[in-house]
């Protein structure tokens, strides 16, 4: 069986956005999924450790240009570090056994 891409893009995101989390708090941050910030914002995702702050959001091919550029303008407003998770190029990894 093969999985059609529009199949695949509705979980790719969300299975991003959970591997992220994993990964900054296994670095020691503390993070919350869908941050508000600024008005009527939310971000996909904000992490803080030491003081330092990071908002990351994702990218993909229904992701509206303008939104984004909104909550990066607001970020940078507020002192916090942005980064944009462009999905369209992510690379599956094998599973080690």
């Amino acid at each position: 069986m093969e999985i059609k891409r529009k199949y695949f893009e509705m979980f790719v995101r969300q299975m991003v956005v959970h591997q992220l989390l994993d990964e900054y708090k296994k670095d020691g941050y503390e993070t919350k999924e869908q941050y508000p910030i600024g008005k009527n914002l939310r971000a996909d995702i904000y992490a803080v450790k030491d003081g330092e702050r990071v908002i990351l959001e994702i990218k993909d091919k229904r992701a509206r240009l303008e939104y984004i550029e909104k909550i990066r303008e607001t970020a940078q407003k507020e002192g916090i570090r942005f980064i944009i998770v462009d999905i369209s190029e992510i690379k599956i990894e094998e599973d080690s056994k």
